[in-house]
């Protein structure tokens, strides 16, 4: 028995394909703003902070980033990313998959804070001239390859007792004599070299003598004994207020001090 064959034509199919679309992620990053404290040393950029609550994909990380900024010296300057690159959970380059918005931030330095230290000398009267010509002081938290030099601004030559100020300038120097005073923060004390009068103590003895009719002295005797007074100078005493004594009883074997001569004959009892 033969067979038929029935032929069934389809309907012509027509598609209207959409598309998936993937638009790049957008971050927004700026350079961390940092600030240092003056250490010689040169500061740049070393991290990275997202603003407007952007960030990245999940598993996702920043791999090499460069910096454009640096700074040495005390002041303010605007710091940017130069490049940066973003790999994801493989280790895979993704950045090409991002909008990086970049902006700018900002690193500091501020001055680093010195101490001085003590400026004051102090000598006790001995007739010889006490001269302050150089200023050598200690200075704490300086860095420590860095070089300084005081520079008196008025020098000081003086011997007799007292009080007297001298100031200084201070410069402080990097390699090849390079001037970083202005990165230091500092208060130049004025320095001050005291004398100090000298102490002398003048002792008499007690003497007994027996009634001639004569009038008796503090000056006839070799009573005096004179502690510790400066070298070459001589003591003068008063010729008018002194122990004198005729008759029985007794009197104070005082003798007053009236002036003490240095070796040119200047009365320096003062």
């Amino acid at each position: 028995k033969a067979q038929s064959v029935v032929t069934i034509e389809l309907n012509d199919i027509t598609y209207e394909y959409g598309i998936i679309v993937i638009l790049k992620a957008e971050i927004k990053v700026k350079p961390l703003d940092e600030e240092f404290t003056y250490d010689g040393k040169f500061h740049m950029p070393s991290s990275i902070e997202f603003i407007e609550n952007t960030s990245l994909c999940s598993g996702h990380v920043f791999g090499n980033i460069t910096y454009l900024g640096e700074i040495k010296n005390v002041g303010t300057i605007s710091t940017e990313i130069d490049d940066i690159e973003i790999l994801d959970d493989a280790g895979n380059p993704v950045t090409k998959n991002y909008n990086v918005v970049k902006e700018k931030g900002n690193i500091s330095i501020t001055k680093r804070s010195i101490e001085i230290g003590n400026t004051d000398l102090v000598f006790t009267y001995d007739g010889t001239y006490k001269t302050v010509d150089t200023a050598n002081f200690s200075i704490k938290n300086k860095i420590r390859e860095h070089k300084y030099e005081f520079t008196l601004v008025n020098s000081i030559n003086e011997k007799n007792a007292g009080t007297y100020e001298f100031t200084f300038d201070l410069v402080i120097y990097e390699d090849e004599n390079v001037d970083v005073t202005s990165n230091y923060e500092f208060v130049l004390p004025k320095g001050s070299l005291t004398i100090n009068k000298k102490e002398i103590r003048i002792y008499t003895v007690t003497e007994e003598i027996e009634y001639d009719g004569q009038e008796h002295t503090s000056f006839d005797f070799d009573l005096l004994y004179q502690i510790d007074h400066v070298l070459g100078h001589q003591v003068i005493f008063d010729d008018e207020d002194y122990g004198r004594i005729t008759n029985v009883g007794k009197v104070e074997n005082k003798l007053i001090v009236a002036k003490i001569l240095d070796e040119n004959n200047e009365d320096v009892i003062s």
